[in-house]
């Protein structure tokens, strides 16, 4: 059973110390259950998963690690992760596929090269099994779950969002400008002349502010949407390519495979063997 979420939702985390505010979006969510051990390889997509097993488990192997993922246990498995696993026989699985974006419209687990867990998540794994899958007040209550256990997961990531989120104030109107429009015609240059700056200091004083650069921000939006739209569509690579805003596909295809080690087509193929 799979389902096609497709929503957006704004959350202000707050607790003693953070207040950050947090794009949540849901993609997928699905219940597969294996009747047989399976194996499955899976790419770096443009999204977070959120394993719960209610019976069996899996094993992962990622980085010449092997992690065994039990059942009754939420487990948080960022999107820079490629991993292959292998599901035991009579597992069934809920799983999500979610972006949980930052002020800058970029996935804030896009770093990471661990699987995650939240200390004391009973209670929501409780939740999840009694609500999901559900519509209406159920669906509104294992959202909620999900994103608290989300919260909890990437509580130290969060933590290191708020200085920046602090000095980013100045910075609103061009991060909103990016992330409604982004594509690859976009230059740091064209953005410091319609924000009527110095094209050096308006560089340098975002990677002051952001520990990257502007034209590093722009790159990782453009694959990020690229990842989306490949694992999202059927059509041409040209059609993406121009969608994207390049000139041709040969360009998009040089990009595409210099920041993720893949063609844009095996990566499709690769999203489209994905089990979970």
């Amino acid at each position: 059973m799979l389902q096609t979420e497709a929503s957006e939702i704004t959350y202000l985390f707050r607790d003693a110390q953070l207040q950050v505010p947090l794009r949540l979006c849901f993609l997928e969510s699905g219940l597969v259950t294996w009747a047989r051990a399976t194996h499955f390889d899976h790419p770096v997509p443009p999204f977070n998963r959120v394993f719960l097993f209610r019976t069996g488990g899996c094993q992962l192997h990622f980085k010449r690690q092997v992690r065994r993922l039990s059942a009754g246990r939420l487990y948080l498995l960022p999107a820079s992760l490629s991993f292959s696993v292998d599901y035991r026989a009579r597992s069934e699985l809920r799983f999500f596929h979610v972006q949980v974006q930052d002020f800058a419209g970029l996935d804030i687990f896009r770093d990471s090269e661990d699987i995650l867990e939240a200390e004391d998540s009973s209670a929501l794994v409780r939740e999840l099994f009694e609500t999901f899958p559900g519509d209406g007040a159920r669906r509104l209550r294992w959202q909620s779950a999900l994103f608290q256990f989300i919260c909890r997961a990437g509580a130290p990531l969060l933590a290191g969002l708020q200085p920046k989120q602090d000095l980013a104030t100045r910075y609103a109107e061009l991060l909103e400008h990016v992330r409604l429009h982004c594509n690859a015609g976009m230059s740091v240059g064209e953005l410091a002349r319609r924000f009527h700056q110095p094209r050096a200091a308006f560089s340098k004083g975002f990677q002051r502010c952001f520990g990257i650069s502007l034209k590093q921000h722009l790159q990782a939006l453009l694959i990020q949407r690229a990842k989306e739209r490949l694992s999202a569509s059927a059509g041409k690579i040209q059609a993406v390519a121009q969608e994207l805003g390049f000139k041709d596909a040969y360009y998009f295809y040089r990009f595409f495979k210099r920041h993720t080690g893949k063609t844009p087509l095996r990566y499709r193929r690769l999203m489209s063997m994905d089990g979970a």
